[in-house]
């Protein structure tokens, strides 16, 4: 046991005032109550939790690192040394009460988490408090999740998901129609898991098996040997939690099956899992037998199951292999099927992110750029694309990204050009769909007999390129996250706005529909034998097909021209017609954290707290705009503290009002300086900070303001998250070969101009360009941009001259410079 978990507390220590002083400190950190903290104590000392369980508890949850600050809000992200975890874990009873929350809240939430604890209170003789409120316990756990997230409690539940889901999933269909290899989508879900293996047990008997484990594990004399646990539904987290209270594994034995799967020899006493085959009719109720010496066994039903699909954070690597497993391109323990998807896939992925990312944005330019630097258009050959601010990051860090969804080594992962051909041309995605092609029973593939009874089954041809588009804008959105090694992401398929782009991004990859395909002619004249489908027959035939590009494979290959180029016309027509929102990205990789659905309000979310994370724009740090990556994300653990409060939400409302928008149009007036002949900063007088204002609900909401120092009631206030949005549609210059001082040569269409100003005039002109000369600073440049929704070039040391220029060039010319 770890060193610094102290003696149980003693029953006289309520007279000590170092105890009171610690325990109403920890409650007015997590703004808790004194009382729940004292009952969660006392209710430790009756639950069984591993020892292995708890000195994780005492080395992964507990431990407060130094909170990180956030500079822009004067805020920190992070755990207090204070709070309560860290007072309940002063005690050993406190500790296993901390590793009963860890496996809780992250699957059942802090209210469910409050029910059990209430049931467990009820049941035990209190000494020291009366059972408090359940809003009071369930204020506890909330304030305890997010150090609860980082005991991984989720981790095992994996793993049985991964042990069992080859044998308790049901495929496509009625089984031996041979649809084990599906792709299921967002839109169309035929894949029906079991209703064993998913869910949780209701509170109840949550509470049930608590009351169980402690009778199993009692130290002393017993009369207990064992117990069996007959499953009917939540297999995954009954068995995670049995070995969580008890430190070893169950044996599993599923109905059906003669073998164990798995097999445990424990000398104290015997721990059985029975799983029931869906099948069977019995009650939805969690029943344990409990086995005695010299008497007779006892049969207890613990109570129901919600068999709704669990969700949960897991860290990446869990991630990625739920993720493959999910979409049928990797099973459990099947290293030759596995090794081969991972081929096809590599295949597939190293074509289609690259073609993904050439699509155009909803501003200037495509999603992802050249990794080259922005500089000046030296010729007129040269393109103005190049000055584009790319959302993403360099196309080395998604090439990362990919080789590590993929398992491979990143040297020999690399990008490669379609050069006009389609993904299901390349060999081994072709070898695969042709394979799909012959088991598909959709409406419109199949050609055997009995169409007309045919069921509307997903086609599995659309759906591969359903789950290549999922899994290649996982990929992109995961290279968006600046985050610790810690991080953990949410484990199912739910993303907001998530389905359009998906089906977008599906289309694009695919090739277009054809009525009927030739192997599904072939399929229908070789008869019902065919449509029974020898699933190894079919998997050597798509084996062949690999032997013959052997050296294609692992994702060694690469493009004639530079692996690394992205095309700058697409590939055709329809990938020139496509306009993708880069904010649907960007709600992508929101959605992969679990910060997804925080709210519905109508408001721009700058900062989220959630799930043990908080979740912020990285540009905000600096405010400076760079070539690859204004929509990077960073992602701490911890939660958000601002004032020494605890905070859920920074936002921004939509629509902002602003009553002296007449007055903003026209201050200052900047016609005394008269021609614009060289970069000037203009405005000395003003200067931008940040101005948060908490609200009620745990939310603060974030402006940028402009003020006048000469004139205090002059106030600009903006929408700090418009500056994600207008990043779209603006050109970086950073350099050309002339001086940055260098006056213009002649006189030029063009003005000095505030960042609130009307830009209307210049837009409505053939070629006027305002000038926002505020040269020396990044933070009002920002704000400028925040300002100006419409296309323009931003100035870092180019000259005046090249910066009008770049303006005139673009096919529509640009009419807002900001120096």
């Amino acid at each position: 046991m770890s060193s610094n978990i102290q003696v149980q507390w003693s029953l006289n220590s309520l007279a000590n005032w170092d105890f009171v002083q610690r325990i109403v400190n920890a409650a007015s950190t997590d703004n808790v109550q004194v009382q729940a903290i004292v009952a969660c104590q006392e209710v430790g000392v009756n639950l069984a939790i591993g020892a292995d369980i708890m000195r994780k508890v005492t080395q992964v949850m507990i431990p407060s690192p130094q909170p990180t600050p956030v500079k822009f809000i004067r805020a920190s992200i992070g755990f207090s040394p204070n709070d309560s975890a860290t007072q309940l874990a002063t005690s050993l009873d406190g500790v296993r009460f901390l590793a009963l929350a860890a496996a809780l809240v992250p699957t059942i939430k802090p209210y469910a988490s409050a029910q059990v604890l209430e049931i467990l209170l009820k049941q035990t003789k209190l000494k020291l408090t009366a059972t408090p409120p359940l809003p009071h316990l369930r204020d506890l756990f909330g304030a305890l999740e997010a150090r609860c997230h980082q005991c991984d409690f989720t981790a095992i539940i994996s793993g049985y998901e991964l042990l069992l889901g080859g044998i308790l999933r049901t495929p496509i269909g009625e089984t031996g129609t041979g649809h084990d290899f599906a792709f299921p989508s967002t839109e169309q879900q035929n894949v029906a898991k079991n209703p064993v293996l998913s869910g949780t047990p209701s509170p109840k008997s949550i509470a049930g098996l608590i009351d169980v484990f402690r009778q199993v594990a009692r130290i002393g004399e017993s009369t207990v040997t064992g117990v069996t646990i007959k499953i009917r539904g939540a297999a995954a987290w009954i068995l995670a939690f049995v070995e969580w209270c008890l430190g070893f594994p169950a044996s599993i034995y599923v109905e059906g099956h003669s073998e164990p799967i798995l097999e445990q020899d424990v000398e104290t006493f015997s721990i059985k899992a029975i799983i029931l085959h869906p099948n069977n009719k019995a009650t939805n109720t969690l029943e344990a037998i409990i086995h005695h010496h010299h008497i007779e066994d006892i049969t207890r039903l613990l109570g129901s199951i919600d068999k709704k699909e669990i969700r949960f954070m897991v860290k990446i690597d869990d991630y990625i292999s739920w993720l493959l497993e999910d979409h049928r391109f990797t099973q459990y323990n099947n290293k030759r099927f596995n090794t081969r998807m991972t081929r096809m896939l590599s295949e597939a992925l190293s074509y289609a992110i690259p073609h993904i990312l050439a699509l155009k944005n909803d501003g200037i330019g495509s999603l992802c750029n050249k990794n080259t630097p922005a500089r000046w258009v030296r010729s007129e050959v040269d393109s103005v694309e190049d000055l584009v601010i790319s959302p993403l990051p360099p196309l080395e860090v998604i090439a990362n990204v990919c080789a590590k969804f993929l398992k491979l080594k990143r040297e020999t992962f690399r990008f490669s050009n379609l050069e006009g051909r389609h993904i299901s041309d390349l060999p081994l995605v072709k070898a695969y769909l042709e394979s799909l092609d012959k088991r598909c029973e959709c409406k419109k593939c199949y050609q055997g007999p009995s169409q007309d009874k045919v069921r509307a089954y997903q086609c599995l041809r659309r759906g591969f390129f359903l789950s290549l588009a999922f899994i290649a804008l996982d990929i992109i959105a995961y290279s968006l996250l600046d985050c610790p090694i810690s991080l953990r992401v949410w484990k199912c398929r739910d993303r907001l706005r998530g389905m359009d782009i998906q089906k977008r991004i599906a289309s694009i990859l695919g090739p277009e529909e054809k009525d009927v395909r030739k192997s599904k002619s072939a399929r229908g004249s070789e008869g019902q034998d065919e449509s029974d489908g020898d699933s190894e027959r079919e998997d050597e035939s798509y084996g062949d097909s690999e032997q013959e590009d052997e050296s294609n494979s692992g994702g060694e290959w690469e493009d004639e021209s530079d692996g690394d180029r992205i095309s700058e016309n697409g590939t055709d027509k329809e990938v020139d017609s496509q306009i993708i929102e880069v904010m649907d990205i960007y709600d992508w990789a929101r959605s992969l954290v679990g910060h997804a659905h925080i709210d519905d309000e109508d408001r721009s979310l700058i900062m989220t707290s959630a799930k043990g994370q908080v979740v912020y724009p990285l540009i905000f740090e600096a405010l400076r705009v760079e070539t690859h990556g204004y929509l990077r994300l960073c992602v701490r653990p911890g939660v958000l503290r601002y004032n020494n409060s605890l905070y859920d939400v920074v936002s921004c409302p939509e629509t902002l009002e602003y009553p002296e928008l007449m007055q903003t149009y026209t201050y200052p007036n900047l016609t005394r300086f008269g021609k614009v002949t060289e970069p000037k900063d203009l405005h000395p007088n003003f200067n931008v900070s940040w101005v948060a204002e908490t609200q009620d609900n745990r939310e603060i909401e974030l402006y940028m303001v402009m003020k006048d120092s000469k004139k205090p009631s002059f106030t600009v206030k903006r929408n700090p998250f418009d500056l994600l949005h207008h990043l779209s549609s603006t050109l970086l210059l950073q350099d050309c070969s002339h001086p940055g001082h260098t006056k213009l040569s002649e006189d030029r269409d063009c003005r000095y101009a505030a960042p609130w100003h009307d830009h209307s005039n210049a837009n409505n002109s053939h070629s006027s360009v305002d000038i926002i000369a505020i040269a020396s600073s990044d933070l009002i440049r920002a704000f400028a941009l925040c300002c100006t929704a419409e296309p323009k070039v931003l100035r870092r040391t180019a000259c005046l001259e090249c910066s009008l220029r770049v303006c005139w060039r673009m096919p529509n010319p640009i009419h807002v410079l900001i120096l």
